[in-house]
């Protein structure tokens, strides 16, 4: 007998939050800037040169979201002048840009 991974939508039931698991994890809103939303960084992870132009990228930890909500974000669009100090002089690479 073959068994697939399909199954029919009847068969799906609707979330309903239960006591007997936790809370789910709350994001916090993005600040509002200029009609654009903006999220607070709390430490900068990594460096990369990402693609044909070797874009500098850094990977961010969001304050406030899980670490599965880390992602790579263009030197250009990060504003963060003192995370960005304190990533180079902590760096392995001896403070040297990537």
């Amino acid at each position: 007998m073959k068994i697939h991974d399909v199954f029919h939508i009847d068969l799906l039931t609707p979330y309903r939050n239960m006591s007997s698991y936790s809370t789910n994890y709350v994001r916090p809103p993005p600040m509002t800037e200029d009609s654009e939303e903006e999220y607070e960084v709390e430490n900068i992870q990594d460096a990369r040169c990402h693609g044909r132009g070797c874009k500098l990228q850094y990977l961010v930890y969001w304050k406030g979201y899980p670490a599965a909500d880390d992602s790579y974000v263009d030197h250009s669009d990060l504003n963060t002048p003192e995370l960005l100090k304190e990533f180079y002089k902590a760096s392995p690479i001896g403070g040297q840009k990537v």
